[in-house]
């Protein structure tokens, strides 16, 4: 009877050990069906939703950035591509503008691209002196490039340099004014703006020296922002809040004021820097 009772008890588990080994094929099966469907869910989601193209203003004279691209610490000087005018004058204003921020070729090839330019005399002389700037200009040193950098701008001066932190601010801070006079002064003294990636590069697995070919007595620079945040220590203190996009498409800042509202301008050094650049052209490298 105990043989009997033991062989019984071991059909029973193996009959609960093929159940378990069923269950839980049924299982994956069903868990691979349902990655199957919401993948495909998924890519007929994104295809209809993210990849519909909205209607987006551009500022006036820019190009909408290509799809995947990067605009992180680029220039927002206007970007014309070649083939794009027609009208000749259009084009002569606009690679004039290219040619103020040392982008010669970029000019050259935008007049060529005008249908007939070779019978326009303002056109092929306009070329002609891009080409012949071209042949004087000089190859940068790209070590010895400096770098200035800049915390946010302290806006109003009598909370920054009122408050507890006066000290800390008045040591590492700079305020809208001095600002302006700095670049002022850099741009009198032939300094011009450059992008990191202009300096150098990744070709191939390795980093290769770029080339900044600029007029003699230009000198490079590269600027950057520590760091762009705005801490809860510094509300009230005199400084913009954040950083925003405008009406116009460019940055701009908000910042609270006394009675309560918020004022929009270029309250830190992104959007003042851009004003500065549309002032002066030539002070940005392409």
């Amino acid at each position: 009877m105990e043989d009997y009772r033991g062989r019984n008890r071991d059909t029973r588990r193996r009959a609960r050990h093929r159940r378990a080994i069923r269950n839980r094929i049924i299982l994956t099966v069903l868990l691979l069906i349902l990655l199957v469907v919401a993948v495909v869910l998924g890519k007929k989601f994104l295809d209809g939703d993210f990849n519909k193209k909205e209607n987006t203003t551009f500022p006036a004279g820019t190009t909408a950035p290509a799809e995947g691209g990067d605009n992180t610490g680029e220039s927002s000087q206007p970007e014309t591509t070649a083939g794009a005018v027609t009208d000749q004058g259009t084009a002569l204003t606009q690679a004039a503008a290219l040619a103020a921020s040392y982008d010669y070729d970029g000019a050259i090839d935008l007049l060529k691209s005008v249908s007939g330019y070779e019978s326009n005399s303002e056109i092929t002389a306009a070329i002609s002196g891009y080409e012949e700037t071209k042949k004087s200009l000089v190859a940068a040193d790209i070590t010895q490039i400096p770098h200035i950098f800049f915390h946010s701008l302290i806006v109003d001066t009598d909370k920054a340099f009122g408050s507890e932190k006066a000290d800390a601010y008045n040591q590492v801070m700079t305020t809208v004014d001095e600002f302006d006079q700095i670049m002022q002064q850099m741009y009198e003294k032939g300094y011009v703006l450059v992008k990191i990636h202009d300096m150098a590069s990744k070709q191939d697995g390795e980093m290769k020296k770029g080339t900044i070919l600029l007029p003699a007595g230009k000198k490079p620079f590269v600027l950057s922002v520590d760091d762009v945040s705005y801490y809860e220590y510094m509300k009230g203190h005199g400084f913009a809040n954040r950083i925003v996009i405008g009406e116009d498409g460019y940055p701009t800042c908000e910042m609270d004021m006394d009675d309560g509202s918020v004022q929009t301008g270029a309250f830190d050094v992104v959007p003042r820097l851009e004003e500065f650049i549309k002032a002066h052209p030539d002070f940005s490298y392409k």
